[in-house]
């Protein structure tokens, strides 16, 4: 099963969400109607003298009173549960579940609306006063989301009132950018020496030189246990060695730039049904040439991944990272951050020699063009404004590079 794609999920779910707000009842069309016929009784009622009217009237009043206590109960002994761990990436639909246990009664209804997402789900009650929605969600936005928001409206019993709830839920949720099946470019090359390129090895195989131990991974080889780390921290630890024959690529992003503002509901507004704006991740994202060049950074760290290569990703906010995995990949991409960082051509000065370089930026890089090294790659992405289409290119002497968009 391929990670960041669709599939089943057999995830935990949250449990009881916690909620800080006390609801409060509302009237709804047929609660005001019955609260002024109510009061019209009661005045009839007063001025004729008429007992039996005003008794009625009393008892009206007293049945309101006991809908709106009934249904803000209702919605406070309301559980919800929901997948709190999903993993994903932008333009590929991923199922979602969402699970309300409610007291059940007679008349009104139940609506839950997710408020991190913008996902209005049906909801099919079941036994023992559950209800259950499930659907499939097609991610939009990249990011990282600690925090799933879900809001409920109850107006049960007899639909007199509707009372208001959000409820909140620790969550790690990972969206990673929009990629393409691309191929490296043939000027990413494995490099000897400063300005000197050959050709790729046709293949590779693992070197002799021992890198560090790490932690046991599916599809690792008993052979590379270290039986003595393993021993000594009580968890099967392997050793890890340089291979031989690959490239080692360092895929740099720029995240310079004014980070995107986002405007979402406010809590208390009714729920609104036919439009959503999907709630902020926790982390920076950039406008959308800069979103773009995430998505470029990705595919080409996913292709350099199949070539067999060594990828390094660099950004400032997450500095270097070594990449062994498309999980891997795909979470530093979906935790990158823009803001006021500084350019990415401070970053490389690091970068060992026989490294390729391939660095994917934006508008706030072009200032910063001369400081690249002629050596390696760079990938810039036009915004929309430059061209109906945003295009990727390569604006050096030598080779250029045309990409496709990623997909939406």
């Amino acid at each position: 099963m391929r990670p960041f794609e669709v599939q089943e999920l057999a995830l935990p779910m949250s449990g009881k969400a916690r909620s800080e707000k006390r609801p409060m009842p509302r009237p709804t069309a047929l609660g005001i109607l019955m609260i002024l016929a109510a009061a019209v009784m009661l005045v009839i009622g007063a001025r004729s003298r008429n007992p039996a009217l005003t008794l009625s009237a009393a008892l009206l009043l007293g049945i309101i009173g006991a809908s709106a206590y009934l249904t803000v109960r209702n919605v406070e002994r309301a559980v919800v549960e929901r997948d709190t761990t999903l993993r994903g990436q932008v333009g590929h639909p991923v199922p979602f579940r969402l699970e309300v246990t409610s007291p059940r009664s007679l008349g009104g209804f139940l609506i839950a609306k997710d408020r991190n997402f913008g996902v209005r789900p049906a909801l099919v009650p079941t036994k023992g006063g559950r209800y259950e929605g499930s659907w499939l969600l097609l991610l939009t936005q990249r990011g990282r989301w600690t925090e799933l928001r879900t809001a409920l409206a109850c107006s049960m019993p007899m639909g007199l009132f509707v009372a208001k709830r959000e409820f909140k839920s620790d969550a790690d949720v990972e969206i990673g950018p929009a990629t393409s099946e691309v191929e490296l470019p043939a000027f990413l090359q494995h490099v000897d020496g400063p300005g000197e390129r050959q050709s790729r090895p046709p293949r590779a195989g693992r070197g002799i030189d021992y890198l560090n131990i790490r932690e046991y991974r599916h599809g690792d080889r008993i052979r590379h246990i270290h039986w003595r780390a393993s021993a000594r921290h009580d968890d099967l630890l392997v050793r890890e060695f340089e291979s031989e024959g690959h490239a080692t690529l360092v895929v740099a992003l720029d995240t310079q730039g004014v980070f995107r503002h986002f405007e979402t509901e406010e809590s208390s507004s009714y729920f609104d049904l036919t439009s959503v704006t999907p709630a902020a991740p926790s982390v920076s994202l950039g406008d959308y040439a800069s979103e773009r060049a995430v998505s470029v950074a990705a595919s080409i760290a996913l292709a350099a991944l199949r070539e067999g290569d060594v990828v390094y990703l660099l950004t400032a906010s997450q500095g270097l990272v070594k990449a062994r995995s498309r999980e891997e990949v795909m979470s530093f991409w979906a935790n990158v951050e823009f803001g006021m960082h500084q350019p990415v051509t401070r970053l490389i000065a690091d970068i060992p020699p026989r490294t390729q370089l391939a660095i994917v930026g934006a508008g706030p890089l072009i200032p910063y063009i001369s400081e690249i090294p002629e050596s390696s790659a760079l990938f810039l992405v036009s915004p929309p404004v430059w061209s109906p289409v945003p295009t990727w290119y390569v604006p050096m002497e030598g080779p250029l590079c045309f990409l496709p968009q990623p997909a939406a």
